[in-house]
């Protein structure tokens, strides 16, 4: 598109070729043009909205937790938010819980859905059903271990602790929408056997689920001492030795292929990542030549008065530059192929 083309389209009025012309570079096309100026302002603001909306649901903000590392959770200063385990224990020293705790939706480990979790007394919690034994670092079971601190532990309600606290579990469960559903387990415990005042094996562990991954947090407190390896079961073999910075693991929602992401915290980021991620570059960078596109569309009927060819070349420069961004962010987006589109 050249200056005459868009002149040539009002000339049934005001021609510009010929011998009542019009010198475009130095009289303005005034109310000439103020039709097409019009309607390229109202299809431009049109073309923007709907590449907006269009981006939008094509590829919408990711609604799954995401792992994000170098962070730490701190250990709870206080029970408040968390719920009280009631239900007793089938025994304090190799036991676990005797009623479980039930989750909010349905989680897997290891292909076994349930919605019912069980905190055992050794430092790891199972789904479907409890355990007694003491290990030492997760297992494929049934049921398959998801661990804390596990080590020949001990915990009985209301007993004391060297660190000041109180042997006991707590927990916390909810749906945070889209999807996504979470428990958190705070256990207080102690060494095995003694039912007075003993060192503490205290942990955390969070298990989140989403509509793409199962994901496990875990840390224990500064006071205990470290008795096992922690994490999920895997095949692979994914434990880690727990500390006092969380750590965390990721799996398929089936609760296997479970991978270890490293130091870090699962959470919803204020601003979460697109679906692809890298298609956002195309989106910005297309969005960002409206701006340029601009200055000759806003008040078009006095900005192409006195113009130099030089930027009006810009300006046809810009206008090939958007048809071809937008054709990367399809292509980005949809994957659809184009031609090569060159000035």
């Amino acid at each position: 598109m050249y200056f005459f083309d868009i002149e040539d389209y009002c000339a049934s009025v005001f021609p510009v070729i010929g011998t009542n012309a019009q010198n475009i570079f130095t009289s303005a096309p005034g109310g000439i043009c103020s039709d097409i100026a019009t309607t390229y302002r109202a299809t431009r603001n049109t073309l923007y909205s709907n590449v907006s909306q269009w981006y939008n649901v094509s590829n919408p903000y990711s609604i799954t937790y995401q792992f994000t590392p170098n962070q730490t959770l701190t250990w709870p200063t206080s029970t408040s938010t968390y719920t009280l385990y009631s239900g007793g224990f089938t025994n304090f020293d190799d036991g676990h819980t005797s009623v479980p705790i039930t989750l909010p939706t349905t989680f897997y480990m290891n292909g076994t859905p349930s919605s019912n979790l069980y905190v055992s007394t050794n430092g790891y919690f199972t789904l479907d059903s409890g355990s007694i034994t003491r290990f030492t670092s997760p297992t494929s079971g049934p049921p398959s271990t998801l661990c804390g601190n596990p080590g020949d532990n001990y915990l009985s309600p209301g007993t004391p602790l060297s660190d000041t606290t109180t042997q006991n579990v707590w927990y916390r469960t909810g749906y945070q929408g889209e999807g996504r559903h979470y428990i958190n387990l705070l256990v207080y415990g102690g060494t095995c056997c003694n039912t007075s005042t003993v060192i503490p094996t205290s942990w955390v562990a969070n298990f989140y689920r989403d509509t793409e991954y199962q994901w496990l947090e875990v840390m224990v407190k500064s006071t205990s001492t470290i008795r096992g390896s922690a994490g999920p079961y895997d095949v692979s073999g994914v434990a880690q030795t727990p500390g006092t910075a969380t750590k965390v693991w990721r799996g398929d929602l089936n609760g296997q292929n479970w991978e270890y992401m490293g130091l870090g915290t699962v959470g919803t980021p204020e601003t979460p990542p697109r679906t692809c991620p890298e298609c956002d570059d195309y989106y910005n960078i297309f969005m960002a030549t409206m701006n340029s596109l601009n200055f000759f569309w806003d008040d078009a009927e006095n900005n192409f008065q006195n113009i130099d060819e030089n930027t009006y070349q810009t300006f046809v420069d810009t206008m090939y530059e958007n048809v071809r961004k937008l054709k990367e962010l399809i292509a980005c987006v949809d994957g659809d192929k184009f031609q090569d589109f060159t000035i």
